[in-house]
Order: C-alpha cells, then sequence, then structure tokens
C-alpha cells in the first residue's frame, strides 16, 4: 500500500512540474479573433490603396465598377466578426482578388496616361470588373447561407410540430396554414 502511495505522490509532483513550466495554450477563440482582426486590417489596407488607384482612372464607369467592388468587400471584411468560420475562404477570396483587381487597375492607369489605351481594352476592363463586382456580391451573400439553412429547417420542424399538434384550422388546406391558439 505505501508503494502505491509513493508512486501517487511522485506521479503528482511530475504532474505539477509539467503544468508549471508548460507555456500556457492559447484559446482557439482568441486566435481566432486575432485572425479575424488582422484579416480586417489587411483587407481594409488593401482598400484602401485599390480607392486610392481608383481616383487616378479618369473613366467613370472603371471609377465607378471600382467603388462598387471596394464598398461589397468592405461588406465582407465587416462581416467576418460574425461568420469567423469563413475565415479561410475569405483570406483566399481577398487575398487573389483584390491584388490581381489592384494590377488591373495599376495597368489600365498606365495605359490611360500614356494616351494609347484603345477602346477594346476598356470594355474588357469594364467587363472584367463586373465579373469581380459579382464575385464579391456572391462572396458576401455565400456568408448568410447558414442562417438561410437554418432558418429553413427551424421553418419546416415548427410547421410539422403545428401539424402534429393540431394547431393549424381544419378548413383551411392552403399553403398559408394559420396557427391558432390551444388556451
Amino acid at each position: 500500500g505505501s508503494i502505491l502511495y509513493v508512486v501517487f505522490i511522485i506521479a503528482v509532483i511530475v504532474a505539477v512540474i509539467e503544468m508549471a513550466f508548460k507555456k500556457p495554450t492559447e484559446k482557439e477563440g482568441d486566435q481566432t479573433l486575432r485572425e479575424v482582426t488582422s484579416l480586417q486590417k489587411e483587407g481594409r489596407a488593401k482598400l484602401t490603396e485599390l480607392r486610392r488607384i481608383g481616383m487616378q482612372i479618369k473613366h467613370q464607369t472603371i471609377r465607378k465598377e471600382n467603388d462598387e467592388i471596394c464598398d461589397a468587400a468592405n461588406k465582407i471584411i465587416g462581416e467576418l466578426k460574425n461568420n469567423k468560420e469563413s475565415v479561410p475562404e475569405i483570406r483566399s477570396f481577398l487575398n487573389y482578388y483584390l491584388p490581381t483587381l489592384g494590377k488591373i487597375l495599376k495597368n489600365y492607369e498606365k495605359l490611360e496616361d500614356s494616351g494609347v489605351v484603345e477602346e477594346e481594352m476598356t470594355k474588357n476592363t469594364i467587363k472584367c470588373l463586373g465579373d469581380i463586382r459579382a464575385a464579391m456580391e456572391k462572396q458576401y451573400q455565400n456568408l448568410f447561407e447558414k442562417y438561410v439553412l437554418d432558418m429553413t429547417i427551424e421553418i419546416e420542424a415548427l410547421t410539422l410540430a403545428c401539424k402534429r399538434d393540431r394547431l393549424f384550422l381544419e378548413d383551411d388546406e392552403s399553403e398559408d396554414e394559420k396557427i391558432t391558439s390551444t388556451f
């Protein structure tokens, strides 16, 4: 019995020493919050640069498209706090689309300044910007898919519960059945 007691005491001492020298682990929530904050800061810096470049462009449609892209991207960045699980996709999205858009706008600005910008290049640039804007808007909508799915499931469950509990009016067979009180 006493040997077992000594082994137990030694095990406790070893565990206490290990915990004393072990670095505290970072909580997952803290890391996610830092990652979100970092991504928001990076994204906003990129948007500031895109807006700066856009202000240098003379073509009004291209400037307007750029502003709309920046507005959509800003909404995505702002929604990150509520969609922490989307951080990897949004990071990838912002790290590819925003820098690539910046390169396109810088090149267009150079062509515009040199006076050699062609009508076809302007049309292609406008189409590209429209596509990027649509992609940004789609990305923003995707952030809310989980809410739509959750609501759809909850509505279906509530409807089934009401039917099961006979809370719908008997004579109303339409799609928009009414809930009645049982009090």
